[in-house]
């Protein structure tokens, strides 16, 4: 044993504390044995755990969870909402021209037929179907739209469902994401 220097032996025999120049050597914190709490003779370069947790003011992790919030909406509203806007007139262009027309509903066996003429003076002919027939209902006269450039198409509606669906989840998808903005540029000025 060194001079100047005493070791207690705990009840397992491993060593004990620390006493003489030794122990006062050590910079604060340091020379201790992970979980033990005590000081012992192996060293680590880790300062001693504090015994009680920081504490932050309630309003800080609220915030940053609102910021975070806000942000996510901006980025995923604005970038989701211009990916459907170019999606939607991607649609719009597959989907083609429709043009406008008086057609005539008449019988034809078991079923309707619509029949019309097309903007070049040529006769078209299309059969309802069940959902068409339902809305077009007792009626010897309707409004349809055709396609320009194909025969025997038409829809009771000038857009397509699909295209008007897409349209209208852009347009409040850009609605969320600009909202979230504004929420953001204002909560800013709001803080100073």
């Amino acid at each position: 044993m060194l001079p100047g220097r005493r070791v207690t032996p705990t009840p397992e025999g491993a060593p004990g504390r620390r006493e003489g120049p030794e122990a006062a050597a050590l910079p604060p914190g340091y020379g201790r044995f992970r979980g033990t709490g005590g000081p012992t003779d192996r060293l680590t370069a880790r300062p001693p755990r504090r015994s009680c947790p920081v504490r932050y003011p309630l309003e800080f992790p609220v915030s940053n969870a609102i910021d975070a919030l806000i942000e996510i909406f901006t980025w995923v509203g604005l970038g989701a909402g211009l990916l459907l806007a170019l999606a939607a007139v991607f649609l719009l262009l597959a989907d083609g021209t429709w043009l406008p027309a008086r057609a005539v509903v008449e019988r034809v066996g078991e079923g309707r037929v619509v029949r019309w003429f097309d903007h070049d003076g040529g006769v078209n002919e299309a059969a309802l179907s069940a959902h068409d027939d339902a809305k077009v209902g007792s009626a010897d006269m309707i409004d349809i739209f055709y396609r320009r450039g194909s025969e025997h198409r038409m829809r009771l509606t000038h857009f397509s469902p699909l295209v008007r669906f897409v349209s209208l989840l852009a347009a409040g998808v850009l609605a969320l994401g600009l909202v979230a903005f504004i929420v953001s540029i204002v909560m800013l000025f709001v803080r100073g």
